[in-house]
């Protein structure tokens, strides 16, 4: 489908299509709301046929007593408007310009940059959930296409031991003046528990492990592999989520990375980044396992945070939310819960 015209405002709202688009079309006075009427306008009957056919446990989510067919036509535009967020993120992320987005927002003019597009956190003020300068508020980079996937890595960044060190990528797409920012607050614990450290800082051998989803035919992730791997007097510690690659038009994977100092066990570095994978890219990347050296050049990687010299107990609690709904990490990290 063509590029939506309702998508400027779906991309820079605070809330998910999955809510916003239903408080935009009740709304009648909302001056997108006719941009919203064009488009449900202007779907093309085969695409909707095709949804309805790929989707048709909806139906038993639909109110009979509304309109059956605005409603298929609804939850086609949430679809179609995360797909189209996904690739405009996933397009100005990749910028390569010397100021990429936001940064060229005249409240960051004087902000400083690193090569990576990342600024230190303590630079902004905290704002509700986002990050203020002068009188706009920005937010942190998604790791996925959901807006609110790095909502729990950012009470981890709150954390005192942390906050002078963090760097951190912001959202080309959601930023607001202060008076209109508003983010949504969700309910969710993600607890992180120490490994037994002191085994892993004796590996002599890499230890690598691969993990395919219970319930393959659900969610957006392939698989998930991990490696920790021994040198001299460091041990690298690396993992990656793979999403489907039908997903690839929306959505990066997760790629997460730390260095472990053998001797004291601090952790003298670590940063969650994106990968963005061309179709060919990512075939070349499955023949891989995250064990050969050839994968750190896969893809483009896009840092969304970077952090050096933190405890152990705030790695493990940095991982557990950077793959937030990651079961297979969760558990890898806690197997307390599995049983």
């Amino acid at each position: 489908m063509q590029t939506l015209s309702s998508l400027p405002h779906f991309a820079a709202a605070m809330m998910s299509p999955l809510f916003e688009v239903y408080t935009v079309y009740d709304d009648l006075e909302h001056e997108f709301r006719g941009s919203l009427l064009n488009d449900i306008a202007s779907i093309p009957e085969n695409e909707l046929n095709q949804f309805k056919n790929q989707y048709a446990y909806f139906s038993s989510l639909m109110s009979k007593r509304e309109d059956i067919e605005l409603q298929w036509k609804l939850y086609f535009l949430i679809e179609e408007l995360e797909i189209q967020i996904g690739k405009l993120r996933k397009q100005l992320l990749l910028d390569e310009s010397l100021v990429p987005p936001p940064f060229g927002h005249p409240d960051l003019m004087d902000t400083i940059i690193d090569k990576d597009g990342l600024v230190y956190m303590h630079e902004l003020d905290g704002y509700g959930g986002g990050f203020c300068k002068g009188n706009e508020v920005f937010t942190l980079a998604p790791s996925t296409n959901a807006a609110n996937s790095t909502y729990w890595l950012l009470h981890e960044l709150y954390n005192a031991e942390l906050t002078e060190k963090v760097k951190i990528r912001l959202d080309p797409l959601i930023h607001h003046p202060k008076e209109h920012f508003q983010q949504m607050s969700y309910r969710m614990q993600v607890y992180g528990k120490l490994l037994d450290w002191e085994r892993i800082k004796a590996l002599k051998f890499s230890e690598q492990t691969e993990f395919i989803p219970d319930n393959p035919d659900k969610g957006d992730i392939l698989k998930t592999e991990i490696i920790w791997k021994p040198s001299d007097d460091e041990i690298h510690f690396t993992c990656e989520e793979l999403p489907k690659k039908e997903c690839l038009n929306k959505r990066g994977s997760r790629y997460f990375h730390a260095i472990l100092r053998k001797d004291s066990g601090i952790v003298e570095h670590c940063d969650g980044a994106i990968r963005f994978y061309t179709d060919d890219q990512f075939d070349k990347r499955l023949t891989m396992h995250i064990k050969e050296n050839e994968t750190t050049k896969a893809g483009t990687r896009i840092k969304i945070f970077h952090v050096t010299n933190l405890s152990q107990q705030s790695l493990i609690n940095l991982i557990t939310s950077f793959f937030v709904w990651n079961h297979d990490i969760l558990i890898y990290f806690n197997p307390d819960l599995k049983s």
